[in-house]
Parts: C-alpha cells; structure tokens; sequence
C-alpha cells in the first residue's frame, strides 16, 4: 500500500506534463463553486522584478553591500534571516534577542542592523529591520540559499507568484481592472510591531480559524492539535494515522516531531471559495495554510500594504485522485 506522501508524490509527478509542480493533490481537491468574484490587481509599467522559483519555492535576489544572494520569501517568518556569508559583511553589534523556535519554544537570536537590500540590484526595500543569523540546512545545500525575506521587508510592494510557470513577479503598484479572480481575501495582522503574522479567516465545518499564509511549510492546512476533537466529532475530518516527520522536509528542521494526518470530509471555506478534501495536519502548537495548499494555485497575489489576498485556482487537480481509503499510519 502506498503510503500518504508517496500518493502525493506520485500525484504530483503524474502532473508534470502541465508545467504545474506541487507538493499535494486530494481527491476533489478544488471546487469552482459560487465563488467570490473580484476586481483583480491590475499591473502597469511592468514587473519591477522577476525570475524563476528555487525549487518549488519562490525566490528574489538581493544585494547586500556589493554582494548578491537568493532569498526565499516567506510571510510566515516575521523577521529576515539570514546566513553566515550575510551576517559577516553586517558591521553592527549584535543584540540578542528571545524568540520563539518553530514548535513554539524559547530561543535566543543575534539580530544585526543590515545594510540595504536591493531587490534584483536595484530597488531598495521598503525597510531595512534588523536580520537574524540563522542557519538554513538543507535550502542552502539544495537550492544554495542564503536567507528568508520576512513579513516585515515584504511590506510596500506586491508580491505575485506565478505556481503554474513557477515564476515570482514583483510590482510596486496597480490599478483595479475589469479582469476577475475567484477568491479574494482580506489578510490580517499585517503591519504591527509584533505577531501576529500575516494571516486570513478560513472556515471549516462551522468553524473559523485564524491561519498564517505560510509560503514554506508543505501542509496544505496546520491547525492546533486542540481542534483536532471538535472537527472530528462534527465530521469534519478523518483521521489517517500519525507520522513522526521533520518540521521542514527540505532541510530536517525538528526531526522526530510528531504529527496528526487527516482527511477534510466537508468543505473548507476561504474567501467564499470552497475546496473539498484538504489535508489537514496537526501538530500542536501552529495555525497556517502552507505551501500544499498554495501551490495547487494557478497564481497567489498577495499585498501586505492594502491586506488582500487574491487566488487563480486550478481545475486539473480535478483529475488526480488519493487512495482515500487507506488508512496510512506507520
């Protein structure tokens, strides 16, 4: 029997063919059914920045003092990090700094006062907040990655990810047009001091959670384990076993976590758009949409200026079945 992530794998593989690369496909997964029509951004005088994704993962250049480096972006990271060959031509003491690790603990970091960063080489960023060193594993030995672009420094301009041509543009204003999307969202805590980071309202089986838009986690959606009940008492979700996995899969980050599978039974609601059979994974201490939900997009706009969020979903997804049934537990 194949297991949960061989399903998805093989899934995904099977859709190559459309230029469309993802992390996850459900049965149903996408549902074009009284959706929420908009006006759409409208871009003029073209893309101040694009190029290609870093695997699967949308990506910018930066220029640091002279010096180029790909970052990924990502707004469930509030603050910039970055890696040691950054840090070393940062001349400001560090301050350490107490945050939160990725399930939830306290940690210490050294924040630096950056120079400006220039997107592309040109276009200085809307701010230059203090850069964290961190190590980034495997997205530095895969993709050769040298630091995340937090919420903060993503401020001012729109971000438009292309998942269909795997492309990144970047734009720094529009127009409304007379072109539509299906789903429009307003995205919340954007802009503060402080958490939460940026995030959106999605309803399932009654119920309404808060979740962050996180652009690098590869679950579809992540809620607290503390829901897990409800939504399984209200049929919302089936359990399909649990698995010990790492935080990140591309680099290892909390190996040995233990995570709760399940299957959405009922539709799960963003921005009066409805998708069928989200997969859903808890783990106890995080709330977010990731990047298996996202990336079964044909194009996600997100602009943390004006809080919206806009979606291009993708009806092939239609087409590629989970074995459901199966109950995948190790």
């Amino acid at each position: 029997m194949l297991n949960f992530y061989m399903r998805r794998f093989m899934c995904a593989t099977a859709l190559l063919a459309t230029s469309m690369v993802s992390l996850a496909s459900e049965p149903e997964s996408l549902a074009i059914s009284s959706p929420l029509v908009s006006q759409t951004p409208a871009m003029t005088g073209g893309a101040l920045y694009q190029r290609a994704f870093c695997g699967d993962n949308p990506c910018v250049d930066l220029t640091i003092k002279g010096h180029t480096f790909t970052f990924l972006i990502n707004t469930g990271e509030y603050y910039t990090v970055a890696e040691s060959e950054v840090i070393n031509l940062l001349s400001s003491e560090p301050n350490e700094v107490d945050v939160k690790d990725f399930e939830g603990r306290p940690v210490q970091l050294s924040f630096y006062k950056p120079a400006t960063m220039r997107l592309g080489g040109t276009k200085p960023l809307r701010s230059s907040y203090p850069i964290a060193s961190k190590g980034l594993g495997g997205y530095k030995e895969n993709y050769g990655i040298s630091g995340i672009l937090g919420a903060r420094d993503l401020m001012g301009l729109i971000w438009d990810i292309d998942y269909e041509n795997q492309t990144l543009s970047v734009w720094r204003t529009f127009n409304e047009s007379k072109e539509s999307f299906p789903v429009r969202s307003a995205i919340q805590g954007v802009g503060v001091a402080s958490k939460p980071l940026p995030s959106t309202q999605v309803t399932l089986a009654g119920h309404t959670f808060i979740l962050e838009l996180e652009l690098l986690e590869p679950e579809d959606i992540q809620i607290n384990h503390n829901f897990i009940d409800i939504l399984q008492k209200a049929s919302a979700i089936e359990i399909k076993g649990s698995r010990v996995l790492g935080r990140f899969f591309e680099n290892g980050y909390k190996n040995g976590a233990l995570y709760t599978m399940s299957e959405g039974k009922q539709d799960t609601t963003l921005g009066g758009h409805n998708y069928h059979n989200i997969f859903t994974v808890s783990a106890g201490y995080d709330q977010h949409i990731g990047r298996g939900f996202f990336s079964r997009q044909k194009r996600v706009i997100m602009d943390l200026k004006s809080n919206q969020l806009w979606m291009v979903p993708n009806p092939i997804y239609h087409n590629c079945l989970a074995e459901s049934e199966d109950n995948d537990t190790d």
